[in-house]
């Protein structure tokens, strides 16, 4: 998955995260774990 994966999906309970790039360069990505804070951190509080 590491080498093949150009395009990473992530689904949350309250929308998606989109991003065309590997899928190590997505685990480092720091808006990428910005968007899941707020994401998951919303589904929380809901």
């Amino acid at each position: 998955m590491h080498t093949t994966a150009n395009r990473i999906i992530e689904l949350t309970p309250t929308g998606i995260i989109d991003r065309l790039i590997s899928f190590d360069e997505y685990l480092e990505d720091e808006r990428v774990h910005q968007l899941q804070q707020e994401m998951y951190g919303a589904a929380m509080m809901a």
